[in-house]
């Protein structure tokens, strides 16, 4: 296999991980047993109804209109809007990155959602309170550090059910695919909105929540009783049924899914980059480290390229040096190969056991050069998926800029344009461009001298599938980009190096 080959297949299998890979994963997550799932209306300590029914009842359905009597309470690290009428959390704005959260619907008791509420300050949070006062429904709300409630509902007369929040679908599909919901039971479950086509029900449950892109809602140290997941309409929920209570409890972690936070309350393993989660940690705290030393993520992004070029030296080095023995034999004995092509023009068998005699005559182990070839590229494909993983779902690159690039979790934009150009929008992105241009020149540069019939293909592949992979990577986040192009440049450098020691 020459390296124009191997080339493309490690692009084009990169390219099917990068594109596929994180969907297929998330869709993977082992269903719940028969005793964790199954659908409400065949659950006998509720009303046989019929699905819709069911829906209908949830609370996260709940038909709640968008003019009602709110108002904003701020801590240091929300600003919570809270609608007084049904006494619930309409949305919450994390003040940190300065983004609404896609999570709302906090807090929804069915009884009460047209009943008025009165908002009470209390020490580290706010109490709502509805009723007279020998009976009143009392909603309390503490604020922890770092982002974590604890909540608390009691209620004169037993609950039906409540709504504990609500989760609405990502507009961008891109980033859609990395909401899910997930419990713990003895193992972390993780389950994609396409496993919720009907209800689920689960008990005897220790972590419950939901996680989109960059943050997580996750209850934990909470009152028994069954946990009901749905979705319907954009829109998923988590509704608590007791079988007969009127006091619920919990905890409630609303915040960026970084483990230096989640680890307070042992919730870190919500966290999860992918199938190649433990190397994407890896990943993610050497590059906190570079960045606690060059305090720019860019650069880190850079320093970390480096690193993993210097760590496949000795790899990439033995297939430069192979790619090198190759055209140095094609060279040396190009009379003999193109003899024995003519005379075996339309034996194509017959040519390729005559080349490997050629080859066996002189010594030469053709195959070394397609082992020590495909060596790097195969050992770099885990990181490449790690970081893949990791990039798109880590807060440490949103708004980090580097250079021209305003948010290494987006493309670069260097460029934005009054119109819009075909399939690429408004935008021009440099990176994918720059990765482009150093693909075309390194396949350029490593391609094998060939015969004629074939030299036309090769200069078509050559500016082709530059071209392609450049349309594919130019909505890829900057970030990722930046690590590809560096580690390209590297490894052209050391080829071209070692190509014209031959010469010299």
């Amino acid at each position: 296999m020459n390296n124009e080959k191997r080339l493309f297949l490690f692009l084009a299998l990169s390219l099917l991980i990068l594109l596929f890979f994180s969907r297929f994963y998330s869709q993977q997550a082992p269903a719940p047993s028969p005793k964790e799932s199954r659908d409400i209306s065949q659950d006998s300590r509720f009303p046989a109804v019929g699905q819709k029914a069911v829906d209908d009842k949830l609370a996260g359905s709940l038909v709640l209109p968008e003019d009602r009597n709110t108002v904003d309470f701020e801590t240091e690290e929300y600003i919570v809007t809270i609608c007084l009428t049904g006494g619930y959390i309409k949305q919450v704005l994390i003040k940190e990155y300065e983004e609404i959260l896609l999570y709302q619907d906090f807090l929804v008791v069915g009884d009460y959602i047209e009943k008025e509420f009165q908002l009470e300050r209390i020490p580290e949070g706010f109490r709502l309170v509805c009723g007279p006062q020998d009976s009143q429904i009392i909603k309390e709300v503490r604020f922890v550090k770092p982002y974590a409630w604890r909540v608390v509902i009691k209620s004169p007369t037993p609950f039906n059910q409540v709504g504990l929040l609500s989760q609405k679908q990502e507009k961008d599909r891109f980033f859609g695919r990395y909401q899910e919901f997930f419990y713990r039971k003895d193992l972390m479950t993780r389950l994609g909105w396409g496993k919720l086509k009907n209800p689920i029900v689960l008990s005897d449950i220790s972590v419950l929540g939901a996680r989109d892109r960059y943050y997580a809602a996750t209850l934990f140290d909470f009152s028994g009783g069954s946990y009901i997941l749905s979705a319907a309409n954009s829109k998923a929920s988590i509704v608590w049924r007791p079988e007969s209570a009127s006091y619920f409890e919990a905890s409630l972690f609303l915040g960026p899914q970084k483990k230096e936070y989640m680890q307070h309350y042992d919730i870190q393993d919500v966290i999860n980059f992918g199938f190649f989660h433990s190397i994407a940690m890896v990943i993610l705290n050497i590059l906190h480290f570079f960045f606690s030393i060059f305090k720019n993520w860019g650069l880190s992004i850079i320093i970390f390229s480096i690193l993993i070029y210097v760590v496949f030296f000795p790899l990439t080095f033995r297939s430069s040096k192979s790619m090198k023995e190759m055209r140095e034999f094609q060279s040396d004995h190009k009379a003999e190969v193109e003899k024995l092509r003519e005379k075996y023009k339309d034996q194509p068998q017959k040519l390729h056991q005559a080349t490997l005699e050629l080859y066996k005559k002189y010594g030469f182990n053709p195959l070394k050069g397609c082992s020590s070839g495909c060596l790097p590229l195969f050992f770099q494909i885990p990181v490449i998926w790690a970081l893949w993983g990791v990039i798109p779902r880590a807060l440490e690159f949103k708004g980090a800029n580097f250079l021209w690039i305003k948010d290494l979790s987006l493309p670069d934009k260097a460029f934005c344009l009054s119109f819009d150009l075909p399939f690429l929008g408004n935008c021009i992105n440099i990176l994918p461009l720059l990765t482009a241009v150093i693909m075309y020149v390194q396949m350029k540069f490593t391609s094998p001298e060939v015969d004629p019939t074939q030299a036309q293909q090769q200069k078509i592949m050559s500016l082709i599938f530059p071209v392609m992979m450049g349309f594919i990577f130019y909505q890829l986040p900057s970030a990722l980009l930046l690590y590809w192009f560096t580690n390209s440049v590297l490894t052209f450098l050391s080829q071209w190096h070692i190509m014209k020691a031959k010469a010299s």
